[in-house]
């Protein structure tokens, strides 16, 4: 096996890195890993769609500003200038592969509106964007020949030598083995952590990998505590990735009420259901905390018969399983976490601090979001920044012999007696006493981290581990680098930060 550019994660921002650079230079070898077949990526779940400027009423500075605003203008300036005027390139990309958008009957955009947004601009597939453009976008992945799959494999660690970064270290747990994978360059693309947490939006392999590592082999990272809670969550009990209310519903004018049937958002939000996640977060833990066992809701009766079932079918079937009629039944919510404005910190084309590593998508931190990302902004985000890493690498790569490609194979024993699931969702929700309710946890201090982590890479370098105590592992790793940035008071300097619960 040869592999030119590896790249870790088959989300969109994988995928079309791999396509446009493909595009570019057809003769470079690319091997484009993945820890599932990429249907649980977050991009596979996103419901609402891309914001892109494409009305005439629209304009560039006006989304500008949006972004800005939602980011409590802690975003850097040049980065959401670039995004917001090329989104519809990129969107434009999409449509040529294929990927359809909801439009009215002569043949116009049907654009969507969401909190923080002036305008409607949000491109959409009914309430499965994400799932149509994975399925297209996948699709077309498999007409290059260069490109090739590794599929059901989990990245351990980045090879780093001579303060570079050689390749990747992956397990495989069906053939109980661990290959080391050379390569010229390497792209993480691995997507969110929102599945630290017991609430999240997210498929529960959302667990930060490509952060982690990029903290063990010491690349410079930023703004890791800014994570965004979405407030329209299903509440029935379940945690389930699929219980998402998508931001439009909000924006085709659903109600969030309290158990009075009062609007409660307008209390302190001029813009009430259309103000920015973060804000909607604070005034639903708010109005909670005045009675712990009330409830908040969203309020879809008032909408005209059979919208739902037409324009939100993912969301009227998630209803349906839950024994819930949008048309006649209030729809219980509560914020979970649903994506990081922080990561490994990017330039422009994707680089990192440590040379021949890349970092595209959620898991990158490249100054757009600042401390709240803009509704429908991280597609886009992915696309743009995709694309600009194809067009560096295809310039500056050189090829080289085949000798350098040669694979590092040794057996893996895996027991599995150092992780179970239900350790690691002790982890989870005890840290998030600490993080979120500011509360001191059972246990979880910064010294109980560190002394797990020590007995679990003495385990990982032995070779006695599995995919469960790799997991364990990465979360742990995350929250030694949220401690220590909490230790040393930069969390506490943030404006917002109460608004992340």
């Amino acid at each position: 096996m040869t592999s030119e550019i590896l790249i870790v994660g088959k989300g969109i921002a994988g995928m079309t890195s791999a396509i446009y650079l493909t595009e570019l230079r057809p003769d470079i070898q690319i091997t484009l890993i993945d820890k599932s077949d990429g249907s649980s990526s977050a991009t596979f779940f996103a419901q609402g769609g891309l914001a892109a400027v494409q009305s005439t009423l629209d304009s560039f500075d006006s989304h500008y500003r949006d972004t800005l605003e939602a980011g409590h203008f802690l975003n850097d300036p040049k980065i959401v200038r670039e995004v917001v005027t090329r989104a519809p390139e990129v969107i434009q990309d999409l449509s040529s592969w294929g990927v359809s958008w909801d439009r009215f009957e002569d043949g116009r955009l049907n654009l969507g509106l969401e909190g923080g947004h002036s305008f409607s601009r949000i491109v959409h597939h009914g309430d499965q964007s994400g799932k149509i453009i994975h399925q297209q976008v996948a699709s077309k992945l498999r007409n290059y020949p260069n490109i090739q799959l590794i599929e059901h494999s989990a990245v351990r660690d980045l090879w780093v030598e001579e303060g570079e970064c050689k390749g990747v270290i992956v397990y495989q747990e069906d053939l109980s083995q661990e290959m080391t994978i050379p390569s010229q360059t390497v792209i993480l693309a691995t997507g969110g952590l929102s599945s630290i947490f017991p609430r999240s939006t997210n498929a529960q392999n959302s667990t930060g990998d490509g952060l982690a590592i990029a903290l063990r082999a010491g690349v410079k990272t930023g703004d890791l505590p800014w994570v965004q809670f979405h407030p329209t969550v299903l509440n029935i009990g379940s945690t389930d990735h699929s219980n998402l209310l998508t931001e439009a519903l909000r924006g085709a004018d659903a109600y969030i009420i309290n158990e009075k049937g009062s609007r409660f958002l307008f209390d302190s939000l001029s813009k009430g259901e259309l103000s920015t996640r973060d804000l909607v977060c604070e005034a639903i833990w708010r109005e909670i905390a005045k009675d712990p066992n009330s409830n908040a809701y969203l309020d879809c009766r008032h909408f005209p018969k059979g919208t739902m079932i037409r324009s939100f079918p993912q969301v009227y079937s998630l209803c349906q399983r839950a024994n819930l009629d949008p048309e006649k039944d209030l729809l219980p919510i509560l914020p979970a976490a649903h994506y990081h404005c922080g990561g490994i910190s990017t330039d422009r084309t994707g680089k990192t601090s440590l040379p021949r590593l890349y970092a595209v998508g959620e898991v990158a931190r490249t100054g757009l979001h600042g401390c709240n990302r803009l509704a429908s902004n991280s597609i886009i985000e992915a696309l743009v920044f995709a694309k600009n890493a194809a067009a560096a690498l295809a310039l500056e790569h050189r090829k080289e012999s085949a000798n350098s490609y040669q694979l590092d194979t040794r057996k893996i024993y895996s027991p599995d007696i150092f992780g179970q699931p239900s350790v690691i969702d002790f982890w989870k929700e005890s840290l998030f006493e600490y993080f979120m309710k500011k509360s001191k946890p059972e246990f979880g201090s910064l010294q109980e981290i560190r002394d797990r982590l020590q007995i679990l890479e003495l385990s990982v370098e032995r070779g006695i581990y599995s995919t469960t105590i790799l997991k364990e592992r990465n979360l742990l790793q995350i929250y030694e680098a949220l401690l220590i940035f909490n230790k040393n008071e930069c969390v506490h300097d943030f404006p917002y930060q109460k608004n992340r619960i």
